[in-house]
């Protein structure tokens, strides 16, 4: 979808935002008078999230990974061997 706006807010929303489905760099290309906001990995975009939200939601990720890991090495400890294989 293509929508008007100016160099200054495609500057600004290139800095600020990220792609809401994938949090990746977003890119404002001009053609005819028209904007197009686009992510290398999705493609034409409509909805994108502050890049301040995707770099929370990557550390709280990693946290999680790290608490999942932990979690799996207990686990798998309290499993006797000659039930694993």
């Amino acid at each position: 979808m293509s929508e008007q706006m100016t160099v200054k807010e495609a500057m600004r929303l290139m800095r600020d935002y990220v792609c809401s489905q994938c949090w990746g760099q977003i890119v404002v290309t001009f053609r005819h008078g028209e904007s197009t906001v686009t992510c290398d990995k999705c493609g034409v975009i409509t909805t994108y999230v502050t890049r301040k939200y995707a770099d929370r939601r990557r550390q709280d990720s990693v946290f999680e990974l790290w608490e999942a890991r932990d979690n799996l090495k207990s686990f798998i400890k309290s499993i006797p061997k000659e039930d694993i294989f």
